[in-house]
Parts: structure tokens; C-alpha cells; sequence
């Protein structure tokens, strides 16, 4: 085992003892507290470091020229065709209010 790894140990025990002692709920919530934060920033790092390792910016191009190359050309529509409504204007005066 390395040494930062046996320091790390002995003051996770430290810790551990303190608060086993101390029994202050403040302490006890801080401490788990910091502990759920420092394992989810271990997560998002570990998570954020596979997500680069794995694609780069030239895949992510070459994917999205092969989707647009699979995508069907786009079409104007006609407005006239049957079952398209056009809002029209008003065919008289309105009466005044």
C-alpha cells in the first residue's frame, strides 16, 4: 500500500473516532456531509475523464456529417394543398365598438 494511502486511512480513522466520540449531531452531518461530496465529485471526475478519453471532437463531426447524410433532403410545403388552412383577412368592415 502506498503511503498517501495509509495517511489517507489514518485520518479517515481519526475522523471516524472523533465523531464516534464527540456524538455531536452537527459533526455527524457535516462528516457524512463531506463525505457524499467528495465521493460525488470523485464520480463526475471519473465520469468526465471517460466521456473525453472515449470520443473527441473529430468523432463527434464525422457522426454528426454521417446523420445529416442519412436525413432525408428537406421540402418546401405547399401551403395550398389539401388539409393545410390559411389564416385569410377579414372580408368586410368590422363594426365600430
Amino acid at each position: 500500500m502506498s503511503r498517501t494511502g495509509t495517511v489517507a486511512q489514518a485520518l479517515a480513522l481519526l475522523v471516524l473516532g472523533y465523531v464516534l466520540v464527540a456524538g455531536e449531531p452537527g459533526v455527524v452531518i457535516g462528516v457524512l456531509g463531506a463525505a457524499l461530496w467528495a465521493w460525488g465529485m470523485a464520480r463526475h471526475a471519473c465520469v468526465v475523464l471517460r466521456a473525453t478519453t472515449i470520443s473527441g471532437p473529430a468523432t463527434a463531426v464525422r457522426a454528426l456529417r454521417r446523420s445529416l447524410d442519412r436525413a432525408a433532403v428537406p421540402r418546401q410545403q405547399d401551403p395550398d394543398a389539401p388539409g393545410h388552412t390559411r389564416a385569410r383577412a377579414p372580408s368586410g368592415l368590422l363594426p365600430a365598438v
